[in-house]
Parts: structure tokens; sequence; C-alpha cells
């Protein structure tokens, strides 16, 4: 594994941080899988380029695209918000993604999108509305 070390130069470091640090986390992208699969060597590192290429890379493909680039571990708190938004279980969400446990996930990972708080807030505005117009015999 290359990290930086304490002067935040990049090494390479045998094994993880620590057990629970290992993630083997399947991609779901199409595109990115196809990628990673045309730079696949057949042993030893899993990729040609290093984490830096891998950070350039990343930017220029946003940056193409016109969209904000999330950065590499920024992809973990898209994936997290990604399930919630698609209403996957997150039990589920924290298996595929290789979180220890759930709390890390929700509390640090996951954000809610726009579209979601609009949904709710428009659900509530509809009920408020519906509630008001009632009779207040007929709302209980």
């Amino acid at each position: 594994m290359r990290i930086q070390d304490k002067d935040g130069k990049w090494v390479f470091k045998e094994g993880a941080k620590t057990e629970a640090s290992i993630r083997n986390v399947e991609i779901q992208i199409p595109a990115l899988k196809a990628a990673i699969e045309r730079e696949r060597k057949s042993a030893g590192k899993v990729m040609r380029c290093g984490q830096e290429a891998l950070r350039r890379n990343c930017a220029k493909v946003c940056a193409a695209a016109g969209v904000p680039n999330p950065g590499i571990h920024g992809l973990r708190h898209s994936f997290a918000s990604l399930s919630a938004h698609l209403g996957i279980p997150e039990m589920i969400s924290q298996e595929i993604g290789g979180w220890a446990n759930e709390r890390i996930m929700k509390e640090i990972y996951t954000h809610a999108a726009r579209i979601d708080l609009q949904k709710s807030k428009d659900k509530l505005s509809a009920f408020y509305s519906q509630t008001a117009s009632e009779p207040p015999d007929s709302r209980t």
C-alpha cells in the first residue's frame, strides 16, 4: 500500500494500517470498471499508475465532464449518499462499501441529496395544506 509518511512523502508500506482498514469494494460503475480492467496487471500491483496519477486523472475526467471533482476519497461519500438516495438498505450499503460499522457510514459518509430533501419538504407541505383545509372533526 502507498501512504504518506510524517513528512508528507509517499512511501510503500506492506499491508494495511489495521485489519479493519482493509477494503475489498466491488466497483459498480461500468465505465470505471472497464477502465480499471484495461490497466489491470496479471500480478503485483493492480494498477500501472500510482495514487497521484489516479487523483490527477479523476480531476481531469471531472473537469472534462464539467462536474465538481470529489477526489478519490469523496467517491466513498458519493457511494454512501447514492445508496441512501436509491433506498438501498443500510446494512447492504455498509457491506458493499466496506465500512466496519453502520455509525461511521451514516454519520460521516452519508449526505442527503437535495432532491430527497425537496421531495420531503413537498410531502410535508402537501400534508399540512390538506390538514388545514379539512374541518377539525375529520382530522381524527
